[in-house]
């Protein structure tokens, strides 16, 4: 009862039955496969679109992704309204939906349990909010990471904007965090509700919170809570302040 699906290469879209409108370019692309022992499981999605070596190669009930690049979105199965553009982007992703990753590696460990919930992470550049080397542990949700590596180690960290090479790459389950600039809370693991604007701004903080720093290179070595600072090279060889600049 399909209709309107085109494919095109090895096994591409093989397993689907009752799915439509889909669209499988690529040698496995679509497939329809059970990535742990290759049953094949028919496919029931639809709306999808599949370019590259293996994209979307588990697709199960998953409807209306996108999924362009080689190995992106591998272990997909139910998860719909995604879009990934890269190599293995969004590459554990199983269940979670209208998640946004583009670059190689972008979101590449993400949520990988069968759970049917959101996934509102808008990803872009290589390495962006790659997350743990365990993708069952990175649930984390609602945040917007831009630049190379920036919020790389992500795991369980909601509510965070990342703008700039190596911004914020070693998030974790920090949250409610704003940094833009080069290397801008760089160090940041757990600290919750800090703004940092500037190249290596808040750099070395690791669980510091409520700080707020506005200039390249500020607070740069600071590590305490509750600071603030404005104006370039502020503060930057402090350490723990608690006053404000």
């Amino acid at each position: 009862t399909a209709n309107e699906n085109t494919c095109f290469g090895l096994n591409s879209g093989s397993n689907i039955t009752t799915g439509s409108y889909n669209a499988c370019f690529g040698t496995f692309a679509g497939r329809g496969t059970d990535n742990g022992d290759d049953t094949p499981r028919p496919i029931t999605g639809e709306g999808n679109s599949a370019f590259g070596r293996s994209s979307l190669y588990s697709l199960k009930t998953g409807g209306y992704n996108t999924s362009i690049g080689s190995w992106s979105m591998y272990e997909n199965d139910d998860g719909g309204y995604n879009t990934a553009v890269g190599y293995q982007s969004l590459y554990y992703n199983r269940g979670r939906s209208q998640g946004t990753a583009v670059g190689y590696y972008s979101q590449r460990n993400c949520d990988s349990t069968d759970a049917e919930e959101y996934n509102y992470n808008v990803s872009v550049g290589a390495w962006c909010l790659t997350g743990s080397d365990s993708p069952g542990s990175n649930t984390g949700n609602y945040n917007v990471a831009m630049g190379y590596s920036a919020g790389y180690t992500m795991t369980t960290g909601e509510g965070n904007v990342s703008i700039g090479h190596d911004c914020m790459r070693s998030m974790e389950t920090a949250s409610s965090c704003a940094a833009v600039g080069y290397r801008s809370q760089y160090n940041n693991k757990t600290g919750n509700w800090n703004t940092s604007i500037g190249n290596e701004a808040l750099h070395d903080a690791v669980s510091a919170e409520h700080c707020t720093t506005i200039g390249n290179y500020s607070l740069r070595k600071n590590t305490a809570s509750q600071n603030t600072a404005v104006g370039s090279w502020a503060d930057r060889k402090s350490t723990r302040l608690n006053s404000s600049h």
